[in-house]
């Protein structure tokens, strides 16, 4: 429940499903009074859990598909996939490639994506988006990835 409070006073655009044990009445309204957008009783159906954060999504105008010219985007799964092919993306870049989606229309300079991925940016080299997104650029079969000079990156 901390945890819920901690997320929200960040942003309230990001969607928490609560699932657990504790099925009392008592709990489900603590936990969505706190800001969470759904709760699920232990045990629950895997096909009911996608379904509700599908929905989550939709309330929250992410959704869980994306396609931009023929490339699929899977934001559940992390996925991507153009026509047949599904293509591999590290950790890292698949991280990098779904924080531009999510900010799709919105330039991200390198320092927020330094502080949205890494735990301790600090610590990273400054040149380590460029990289990452040079790797994600050379996987990808189409170009959607734009530089905007001096500002950052762009998913448009």
């Amino acid at each position: 429940m901390e945890l819920i409070s901690k997320i929200k006073s960040k942003t309230l655009a990001t969607g928490i499903v609560i699932i657990s044990a504790y099925d009392g009445f008592t709990d489900k309204i603590f936990g969505l009074d706190l800001g969470a957008d759904d709760y699920l009783d232990k045990p629950f159906n895997n096909e009911e859990l996608r379904a509700r954060i599908s929905a989550l999504g939709r309330r929250h105008g992410t959704l869980p598909k994306v396609s931009i010219e023929g490339l699929e985007c899977d934001t559940l799964c992390k996925t991507l996939r153009y026509g047949t092919q599904e293509l591999p993306l590290s950790k890292k870049e698949s991280e990098l490639f779904f924080y531009l989606l999510k900010k799709r229309g919105h330039i991200v300079s390198k320092e927020e994506l330094l502080d949205a991925l890494y735990l301790n940016p600090w610590n990273i080299s400054c040149n380590t988006p460029d990289v990452t997104i040079g790797n994600v650029r050379k996987k990808l079969p189409i170009s959607i990835i734009k530089t905007i000079k001096t500002r950052g990156y762009i998913i448009d």
